[in-house]
């Protein structure tokens, strides 16, 4: 039986599956000790015939082909779920990939602390320029902590940097939401689950790639009001998981950070201004349901959040274009690059 199995949502990947593939196959571990489920969200670019070819070369790769589109990875991720029959369950994304020795790292460390979920960072690439693949030592320090008292590992809101025990996942039901911020839903009622977790907190282990080219971009640099709504519709999950866990007074410190991004988000909405318009009330609302009233660390965020509670809509829409026709010149864009991983 293997040790880990990692679950890989696909769709439309095949110019990209088979590098991040082989960062399992090479992984310190050994392959042979990973069970890798590859769940494809009915691709039509080939990447089916892919997934079957490494079926046919290695009995430890299991493929699950859905019959129709599910528009997130929400689905496929539950569904690797169920087919997992590994202790331990791991995450990586189609078009990213693990360290070398991010597999054998994270599994020690959850078997010699006995926790349910152990964490490391990540590093953030720019349209695929991933380094050179070497395998480093890591630095295995670590922090234990109780993520609702850790406000790092609180808004660590990613699955794919992180080790669980599968049946710590079985027993607390956790699921992925049907939304395009399935991952934060899911690591939040993992947290309200557990007391103690394990953080490697100088082990990059993850590489995430973003995707901002202009033929080729990221969910998250291509917005739409769908999208929008859909990851709108996450954090509505992930506040009432928060309220189940009667945990309300986490909300302000796990939102402050996390309506950045639905700002940051909103700036890059490619829509008319009455559906902007819409979105912003749909903002409003959110604010008003979540009991959300904290400031901003982010100057130019907080103007935003101000004035979304004054509903001066007229003046978000007019600020948003501006930013937006700043950020799509190739300068400031590298400009934000280099803050981006800085801050990661």
């Amino acid at each position: 039986m293997q040790k880990i199995s990692v679950i890989i949502p696909t769709y439309n990947c095949a110019n990209i599956l088979k590098n991040t593939i082989q960062t399992l196959i090479h992984q310190s571990i050994g392959f042979e000790n990973i069970e890798l489920i590859l769940v494809d969200d009915n691709s039509n670019d080939g990447t089916p015939e892919i997934i079957k070819e490494f079926t046919n070369q290695y009995e430890n790769i299991k493929c699950v082909f859905l019959k129709e589109n599910s528009g997130s990875a929400a689905i496929p991720r539950n569904v690797g779920i169920e087919n997992a029959s590994a202790e331990y369950i791991m995450f990586l994304d189609n078009d990213d990939r693990y360290d070398l020795k991010m597999c054998e790292t994270l599994y020690n460390a959850i078997e010699e602390h006995n926790v349910d979920i152990v964490m490391c960072k990540h590093k953030v690439i720019f349209n695929s320029q991933f380094p050179d693949e070497k395998l480093i030592m890591p630095d295995t320090s670590f922090i234990k902590a109780n993520p609702k008292e850790n406000e790092t590992l609180l808004n660590d809101i990613y699955m794919w940097n992180k080790i669980f025990k599968r049946e710590f996942i079985l027993n607390n039901d956790i699921k992925c939401p049907h939304s395009l911020s399935e991952d934060m839903a899911f690591i939040i009622k993992s947290y309200m689950n557990t007391d103690e977790m394990i953080f490697l907190n100088n082990y990059y282990g993850y590489f995430y790639n973003v995707r901002d080219s202009e033929n080729n971009k990221s969910t998250i640099n291509s917005i739409t009001e769908s999208k929008y709504m859909s990851i709108l519709d996450g954090y509505y999950t992930t506040i009432n998981i928060f309220k189940e866990a009667n945990r309300e007074d986490l909300i302000n410190l796990f939102m402050k950070n996390h309506f950045i991004t639905l700002i940051a988000l909103f700036i890059n909405l490619n829509s008319n201004d009455s559906t902007k318009k819409r979105i912003l009330e749909e903002l409003y609302a959110f604010k008003q349901y979540s009991n959300f009233y904290h400031p901003l660390t982010e100057k130019w965020a907080e103007f935003f959040n101000k004035n979304i509670e004054k509903r001066n809509f007229r003046l978000i829409l007019f600020s948003s274009k501006i930013i937006n026709k700043l950020y799509k010149l190739e300068a400031l864009k590298k400009f934000y690059r280099q803050i981006y991983r800085e801050n990661k």
